[in-house]
Order: structure tokens, then sequence, then C-alpha cells
């Protein structure tokens, strides 16, 4: 799926993939209330390094592919105590960016309806008191192979992290890949637009979700999980989406919308 943006061909830095995983290490226990669904900390831990990945892969594209844009904020990597929310992601000239990273096969931006007022606005403040600032959602999409298990967060040193072992018949020793994509951005007015509702309770998969964003009914989708079905496989908060594959032209390359 090509949206506004490109494949980048560089890759992630070990010290790059390092700050990502000492960072996630340390929220651990620091991590605002989940809104999407209960998490478990090494499912927290592997949210975190995709996030900060994402963060990093915007910053990458900004100076390859836009090189006079003007970076306003660093990245921040400081652990911020529960209770307390990032002021932003990325500031480019003087536009404020948040950037959602999603998995390696996936094409939805989802974000919590209690995240929002009736009018589309943030409820809460950033750190320093001040309401939240959002022009753009930026759409990412980042792969980890081997994905990122109960057993990886586990391991107690970043070498051992990155050098997993695959269990099995034939066991062999992998650097552990992760691969970056800048999807594009779609500015909140046009999200706030284009969203549909998903409740909680469905069946988070990627037919489910591609029926909502093609405003399929949603009493002809399936609501309940069979036995055999995992925690995470359902929606646990409402939620607005929007799929990067139905609204391509709501998605932009970061080079219009940073003009």
């Amino acid at each position: 799926m090509m949206l506004g943006g490109i494949v980048m061909s560089m890759e992630f830095t070990i010290n790059e993939i390092k700050q990502c995983y000492n960072f996630a290490k340390a929220m651990v226990g620091n991590h605002n209330p989940d809104m999407i669904m209960v998490r478990k900390d090494w499912e927290i831990f592997r949210d975190d390094i995709r996030g900060k990945l994402g963060e990093i892969a915007v910053r990458r594209y900004i100076e390859k592919e836009i090189p006079n844009a003007i970076i306003n904020t660093n990245i921040d990597f400081n652990v911020t105590p529960r209770g307390s929310w990032d002021i932003t992601d990325l500031v480019v000239n003087n536009k404020y960016l948040s950037v959602k990273a999603i998995r390696g096969h996936s094409e939805f931006l989802l974000i919590e309806t209690k995240r929002y007022d009736e009018n589309g606005n943030y409820k809460y403040s950033n750190n320093d008191g001040n309401n939240v600032k959002l022009d753009y959602y930026v759409l990412t999409r980042i792969g980890i192979e081997p994905e990122i298990t109960k057993s990886a967060f586990a391991m107690h040193d970043f070498e051992t992290f990155i050098n997993e072992a695959w269990s099995g018949s034939l066991k062999k020793e992998v650097i552990r890949r992760f691969t970056l994509e800048v999807l594009g951005g779609i500015s909140h007015e046009n999200f706030w637009i284009n969203k549909t509702f998903a409740p909680k309770g469905i069946k988070c998969s990627v037919p489910n979700l591609r029926a909502i964003t093609n405003n399929t009914l949603i009493e002809n989708l399936p609501q309940k999980l069979r036995g055999n079905e995992k925690r995470n496989e359902i929606l646990q908060q409402d939620n607005y989406v929007i799929s990067g594959e139905s609204s391509k032209r709501q998605f932009c390359k970061l080079e219009e919308i940073l003009s």
C-alpha cells in the first residue's frame, strides 16, 4: 500500500534502536492508563519502541527529503511520570505533528474517542499546562522481525535483544530487523471530517475495520469473540478510525503539508 509517502531505503542505526529500547524499558510502570486496551508490560515495551522508531523515521524523512524544513523540536526521550503527557512528537515549520506508528501489515489510523470533546479538541493538557496543539497526524509503518514478544521483553540487555535466538528445530541466531515507511500525513481537520466510529467489543481485524471505514452497518459486523480468540484481538475502547487505503486523497506527502 502506498499513500502519500515513499518506502525509505535507509535503515535505523543500532544507536537509534538502542535509544528506543532504553526508553521503552524505562517507560514501563510510568505509562499512562491505557485507552486502547489493557496492556501487559511487555506489550507497552513493544509499542513504545515502535512509537519512538516512528518519530525517528519521520525526522529522518524530513531531513532527507525536505532539507530546507526547519525542525523546531527534538525527539523527546525523557521518561515522564504517570499522568503526564508529552507536549508534542515533532514541530516542523511551526506545525505540530502527531506521529502514529502502526505494524508492518496494518493500514488503519485508530484514535480513542475519549481523547476528544464533541468539537474534536483534545480533552487533556500538555505537561506545560497548555492545551494540546495538533495540526497533522503522520502515519508510519514500522516492521519488526521477529516481532517483539514477552520473551524479548524479559531479555535484560540490548545485545541479547537485538540478536534474539529463534527457537525451534532449526534454532539459529538472527539480527532483529527493523523496516520503516513514512506513509503520509493527514490534517486533524480532515481526520475529524472523514473518521468513522469503531465500537469497543468488536474483533479488531482488517475485514472488520475495512467494513467500518466503508460505512458497513455496525449491526452486520461480528461483535463477539470465539473461545479460541485472544484478548488483544478485540477493541477494548471506542475508537475513531480512518483507513489509509480508502482515504488516499486525504493523506499527502510531508513535502505538501510542511510547505
